[in-house]
């Protein structure tokens, strides 16, 4: 049974929560260590933002609860019934979710970074972004889980069902997927995306790349997904064998990526192949992780990280030498330059640059983009409406964005600005 006091902490809000954390627990060496809220009716509470470091949730009934941006570090949750919640950015390192039941939920963007989730039910839970570095997910279900941009460094998946999962991570190094039982996955169709999105919106190619690097991670349609295998069902250890944990290098752009860069990466790659067969290096995806842009790489054959590295580097400084030759000789031949990157691997397989963190804004040519008025009146209702239920001002625009189909949050909330500016004037 929950301790009374605590529980009742618990439902007096956010600050009397961190006024008890800050006055009682300053001693402590762990926030929280010893809240007892075990077996709690807290179904649909609205805990955003609340730090329960070390709490014990233990058997806690929190289906349909509003988690997000909480901080779970090390707490207990062993049995907890969190199905159909709000995990949004929640921050889990080290917490104990073993036999719990997570099916369903929303855990976009939220860190499990070192969690014991040993037979934890995920079944069609939302996991893009998430962080699983290090997790134990052994016997874990996570039948039909969304896995984009997942990370999954050095997790434990063995024995765990991963049937019906849409798949889209390269963070998988280091994993053990043993005895894993997937009979089929799914991924996404980024050219159908990107070919899909150039014809709604008729931008320029540079406008339409930045475009598809803001929406890959924010919207989600079933005919952008392929079936692997288109039919039938993978066999005995087939998912294993495809996804064995792959030896990879990160190559940084310290200085920032410049426009040649990802096609100087790809005439890298046909350079030191075409040399050195054997090292059999691949692009894999680009990145921002840790606001840095990098590349990842893989290498087939086995050689440490740092000679594969560094010989990379040499073909990769060999190819600017040579790209600066053809700038020289550009005046002679304008097109020179232009045939010598034709046709390299990167430039038809590359996917859009996937910066993590904040995202860049996109400048499109004259005016903002103009949306209905009833659009705009339906985001405006619809925001009231969330607001009156307890949620967060940014939770409140995402929802908007995610149920009108706004570009972002932030073009949501400035076309409710416009259209509110506008009705002052006119008054």
């Amino acid at each position: 049974m929950a301790n009374p006091e605590h529980l009742k902490l618990l439902l007096s809000g956010k600050e009397a929560v961190d006024d008890w954390r800050t006055e009682f627990c300053s001693t402590m060496e762990t926030e929280f260590d010893g809240l007892d809220l075990r077996d709690a009716s807290l179904e649909g509470i609205n805990l955003t933002g609340y730090n329960l470091t070390g709490a014990d949730l233990r058997n806690a009934k929190l289906s349909k609860a509003r988690l997000s941006q909480m901080t779970l570090i090390k707490a207990d949750l062993r049995n907890a019934d969190l199905s159909k919640a709000n995990l949004y950015e929640a921050v889990c390192h080290g917490a104990d979710f073993r036999r719990a039941q997570l099916y369903y939920i929303s855990a976009i963007r939220a860190q499990f970074i070192g969690a014991d989730m040993r037979e934890v039910c995920l079944i069609a839970s939302e996991l893009m972004e998430a962080d699983f570095d290090n997790a134990n997910l052994e016997w874990g279900n996570l039948i039909g889980a969304h896995l984009r941009h997942t990370n999954f460094f050095h997790a434990n998946l063995a024995n765990a069902k991963l049937s019906a999962i849409v798949f889209g991570t390269d963070a998988i190094e280091g994993w053990n997927i043993s005895n894993t039982k997937c009979y089929y996955y799914y991924t996404m169709d980024y050219e159908f995306l990107r070919r899909k999105i150039k014809e709604e919106r008729r931008l320029k190619q540079s406008e339409f790349e930045k475009q598809c690097s803001l929406l890959i991670g924010t919207i989600i349609k079933p005919e952008w997904y392929t079936r692997i295998p288109k039919e039938g069902y993978l066999k005995g250890n087939e998912f294993e064998d495809l996804f064995k944990a792959r030896r990879t290098v990160e190559f940084l752009f310290k200085h920032g990526m410049k426009v040649l860069d990802p096609a100087i990466l790809g005439a890298a790659i046909d350079l030191a192949n075409s040399e050195h067969p054997s090292k059999g290096f691949r692009f894999l995806s680009i990145d921002a992780k840790g606001g840095v842009p990098r590349a990842v790489i893989e290498i087939a054959e086995k050689v440490s990280k740092e000679d594969a590295l560094q010989l990379f580097q040499t073909y990769y400084q060999q190819t600017i030498t040579q790209i600066n030759r053809e700038l020289e000789g550009l005046r002679k031949d304008k097109g020179s330059l232009l045939r010598m990157l034709s046709g390299k691997t990167l430039l038809s397989t590359i996917e859009p640059l996937k910066l993590e963190g904040k995202q860049p804004k996109v400048k499109t040519r004259g005016r903002p983009i103009e949306h209905s008025e009833d659009k705009v009146k339906a985001a405006e209702t619809l925001f009231n409406e969330l607001q009156g239920k307890g949620k967060s001002v940014n939770e409140c625009w995402f929802e908007v964005h995610e149920k009108l189909s706004f570009k972002s949050p932030e073009a949501a909330k400035q076309a409710v600005y416009r259209f509110k500016q506008q009705n002052k004037k006119q008054k």
